[in-house]
């Protein structure tokens, strides 16, 4: 569960104990502004949600007829954070990631306020090498889902290959590097790929397919 939209979730600061009776208590007949489907109660550090159900009146503030518990106190966890877009499934599905079985309310980017709950989250492995770091393409990935366009609340699983711990493992004369602007180097005579050098020693290239295929094309071996 993510509410559609921020503007659908109000925040409300009560005095009173964040229980079932309670909560029944104080909220029967109170009004609701007209978009807000879900409350967040904060009462100190105890924090409750609840949705509730207007009166179908053309009013900017609704009276409330009924509302149904989402979570309590016990397992409600509010957090801060300014870097967390709440309007960005990707974000959101990592808090459902980090507390499992809780509801986490989240005060994130421009103050705005929203929650998640029970979210099935999709795993995006990601795979590059490194260095240069950060890679490529988990950068790009990161990217795309920060943009706010991907409706699907995906959570990327980066696994870095490096290519510093891919050289120490070469048992030739020499180590081929696929270029220079990995800044890579070695105890062992090493080459660039993309300088296309004149390899005079038995080497090891380090690299991916494309790698391969280049040096097939370029060394005919």
């Amino acid at each position: 569960m993510i509410p559609d939209h921020c503007k659908d979730v109000s925040v409300r600061y009560v005095d009173f104990q964040l229980t079932e009776e309670e909560i029944a208590r104080n909220v029967k007949g109170q009004k609701a502004y007209t978009r807000t489907d879900h409350l967040v109660l904060v009462n100190g550090d105890d924090v409750a949600v609840i949705r509730v159900e207007k009166a179908s009146k053309k009013e900017l503030f609704k009276p409330i007829l009924e509302h149904e518990i989402i979570s309590l106190p016990q397992n409600t966890v509010m957090l801060r954070d300014d870097s967390i877009d709440v309007l960005n499934p990707s974000h959101m599905a990592r808090l459902a990631d980090e507390y499992p079985g809780k509801v986490v309310v989240v005060e994130g980017l421009f103050n705005h306020v929203s929650f998640v709950k029970d979210l099935k989250t999709f795993k995006l492995r990601v795979i590059d090498a490194v260095p240069p770091y950060p890679s490529k393409m988990s950068c790009l990935v990161e990217r795309a889902l920060a943009s706010g366009y991907i409706d699907h609340p995906i959570v990327p699983m980066i696994e870095n290959i490096d290519l510093n711990d891919m050289a120490k493992k070469v048992t030739t004369e020499g180590v081929i590097f696929p270029c220079r602007a990995s800044n890579m180097s070695s105890d062992k005579k090493f080459f660039f790929l993309d300088g296309t050098p004149e390899i005079d020693v038995e080497a090891q290239l380090i690299g991916c397919d494309l790698s391969a295929r280049i040096y097939r094309s370029v060394y005919r071996k």
